[in-house]
């Protein structure tokens, strides 16, 4: 390596998956990657080599940036794409807060054998012949192959000598990347994310591991926090066994495996890690009796608490809803909570009318908030919002389809456009109806099936709340299958707006263009909404990445049922959830994102020290007033001398957030950024991290 002879690149742990990771576990792929190229080779790696993953989240260019990375490399939206050809090869990529990083994108397969007519295949194909310099050829065998051969070795000495070949010159990845991007002023710039229109099926494939993969985002900040606020008390902070904890996680996120293209084995592998991980990450919690609001937000809105003789049977865990009303950071007894929601649930369910209609079966309902005419199948006839004066539904609403799932070669990669022409019939196994209702909650049924699979809908509508959560236990036994639930919405909007766990994304519900004709699958993190200025309906989902569009109607896929190269894939127990949450004015205006946080990030009874330094908190406070600024990591720095806390900018302000006290600004490895301050200075959707000192001074 000293010698040059080989290149350390890549900056990341693993080559992840770049579209499903939070961008919390983007930036620990690139903290613990880059450790590793310090530690073993005394390197910080200025480029992401990222040649096979499916297409590129838009929150990278920031991340990358902060982590000391100029230079990304992909590859297949130049190779792949089903549609479009992507218009670019070497060029600027700009993310989604206006980082910039130089990007390129070879124009032919990053695997070739370096033959002459790849290489003159690869010099027509480059489109950035007057702006970006020289084409990047890469060839040997990859993908699990053996590297370079002699042969290409001798090819590549000769192709100079060729007159009819293009210009040739042998050179490594950052030297390439040094002489034809850096500071090159003509390059084009692309401001958005790369997507990549192929592979759509990978944000749903393997259901269960990706709720594992974000519930354990969010458990493992959680513990982070937690073992922060104890060490500031005097306790000792788990460092080694974080770390490890965490790069055990971090491995399964490659893009392989959390996107769901594997083998079985693999499969089993992830899931047992995933199982070590959770262990670990509930003994770092702990219990205790109290719970505590880590989300450094107010919570107010309907959640569930386990309890051991709760009413309420979710997810397989007894519990309760409650309307905690909990300030940031704040703390309440967890007796206290429980005799909280005991309460609701005793009271009476008067706040809701339940009417049996025959020919045809139908089931109306009513409370302060909505009139709803439920079809025997769960879905919604009408829907109409009392709040707001207004009918939310137009066509299927809330139906259940399951779509014969054809994609060719990469079955549990793709899904195809024409999906919807062949569709399973499902039967309604019992029609919906009233299960219990109390004070707080009230539960409706439906059982549906096919000749294969069962399929239970559980309907919860409260009493403090429009929100309107479902519940699915799925024992699915399909092949070949795409099952989705659609909302036919009473709305014109021109764009779905979708989280990016550190912002969000607008997209385009009408098909004007063969670019958005090949996004009818696209990703999203925690929801997507989508409103009119006045109002609009947003779903929060707790580990569904994959969502369709058109005009107004979306479509959450739910679970898919591939054969290759799994043949059992998905197949079984199934139990996910998610809500429906009507609101006036868009997104911004109706906390959505602050709502999903809330929905994802349980509360749970933990041990707090009795008194614990107030730095954070004084901190996350601050940081609270804000009301866009999110806590996105509490954590240990990776020399074990200071708290890094990280925060993330949302909602698309800027703004200037001053403290109680100086801090230390950093970068994304931990590196000290500037002179230490009490005023931190942020634009829209920037990622914020700066260090307290675990010893006071």
């Amino acid at each position: 390596i000293a010698a040059g002879n080989f290149e350390p690149v890549g900056a990341m742990y693993i080559e992840p998956d770049c579209n499903i990771p939070s961008a919390e576990s983007l930036i620990r792929q690139c903290l613990y990657g880059q450790m590793y190229f310090r530690s073993r080779f005394g390197k910080t790696v200025n480029n992401a080599w990222l040649p096979d993953v499916f297409g590129n989240s838009w929150i990278l260019p920031q991340i990358l940036k902060k982590s000391g990375v100029e230079y990304f490399v992909s590859n297949k939206m130049s190779t792949w794409n089903d549609t479009n050809r992507f218009p670019h090869n070497n060029f600027i990529w700009r993310g989604i807060d206006g980082t910039d990083v130089y990007a390129c994108v070879p124009p032919t397969h990053f695997i070739t054998w370096n033959m002459p007519s790849q290489i003159q295949e690869n010099w027509e194909a480059y489109q950035d012949k007057e702006s970006g310099g020289q084409t990047l050829s890469m060839f040997g065998y990859g993908d699990g192959g053996s590297g370079v051969t002699e042969e290409m070795i001798e090819l590549m000495h000769r192709f100079d000598k060729l007159s009819v070949m293009p210009k040739t010159e042998q050179t490594g990845g950052t030297s390439f990347l040094e002489k034809n991007l850096k500071g090159n002023e003509n390059l084009a710039v692309w401001d958005g994310e790369l997507y990549l229109e192929m592979h759509r099926g990978t944000f749903t494939t393997k259901s269960n591991l990706k709720r594992e993969n974000r519930e354990l985002e969010f458990a493992l900040r959680e513990a982070e926090l937690l073992l922060s606020l104890r060490c500031l008390s005097g306790e000792t902070y788990p460092a080694e066994q974080v770390r490890d904890i965490y790069k055990k996680f971090l491995v399964n996120q490659f893009h392989d495996i959390l996107p769901g293209s594997h083998i079985h084995p693999v499969y089993e592998d992830a899931m047992e890690d995933y199982k070590k991980v959770r262990e670990c990450v509930d003994s770092l919690i702990g219990t205790g009796d109290t719970y505590f609001n880590s989300l450094g937000q107010e919570r107010t809105e309907v959640t569930f608490v386990e309890m051991e003789d709760g009413p309420v049977l979710r997810k397989g865990k007894k519990g309760a809803f409650v309307c905690p009303q909990m300030a940031p950071f704040e703390t309440m007894d967890a007796g206290q909570m429980e005799k909280k929601a005991r309460l609701l649930a005793e009271r009476p369910a008067d706040w809701i009318t339940v009417k049996y209609v025959d020919e045809p079966y139908r089931v109306r309902v009513e409370t302060a908030h909505a009139k709803i005419c439920f079809a025997k199948d769960g879905s919604m006839e009408s829907f109409y919002d009392r709040d707001l004066d207004r009918e939310w539904t137009d066509g299927a609403f809330h139906k259940l389809h399951i779509y014969q799932d054809l994609p060719g070669v990469y079955d549990a990669w793709d899904i195809l456009p024409n999906y919807k022409e062949k569709e399973l019939e499902i039967t309604v196994k019992k029609p919906l109806h009233l299960v219990v209702a109390d004070g707080a909650c009230a539960l409706f049924e439906v059982v549906l099936g096919t000749e294969a699979s069962s399929w239970k809908m559980q309907i919860r509508l409260f009493a403090d709340s429009n929100e309107i959560e479902v519940e699915h236990l799925v024992d699915w036994h399909e092949k070949h299958k795409l099952a989705k639930m659609e909302f036919g919405m009473n709305l014109v909007s021109r764009e779905l707006v979708c989280d990016t766990s550190a912002g969000f994304i607008r997209r385009e519900t009408h098909k004007n263009t063969s670019w958005q004709q090949a996004r009818f699958e696209v990703c999203m993190h925690k929801w997507c909404d989508m409103a009119e200025s006045d109002g609009g309906i947003a779903i929060l989902n707790d580990g569904k990445y994959g969502v369709g569009v058109d005009e107004n109607h979306i479509t959450l896929s739910l679970l898919r049922a591939t054969i290759r190269p799994d043949i059992t894939s998905d197949m079984g127990k199934h139990d996910f959830c998610y809500r429906i949450v009507p609101h006036a004015g868009n997104h911004l205006d109706a906390g959505i994102n602050r709502r999903a946080f809330e929905f994802n990030v349980p509360l749970k009874k933990t041990a707090l020290p009795q008194q614990f330094d107030g730095r954070i908190d004084a901190v996350i406070q601050k940081a609270a007033e804000k009301k866009t600024l999110y806590v996105q990591a509490v954590k240990m720095s990776e020399d074990e001398k200071n708290i890094i806390i990280r925060l993330s900018e949302q909602d698309g302000t800027r703004g200037k957030l001053v403290l109680p006290f100086a801090v230390q600004p950093v970068n994304l490895l931990e590196d000290s950024e500037g002179e230490r301050t009490d005023v931190i200075v942020y634009h829209p959707f920037e990622l914020v991290s700066f260090a307290i000192p675990v010893l006071p001074e």
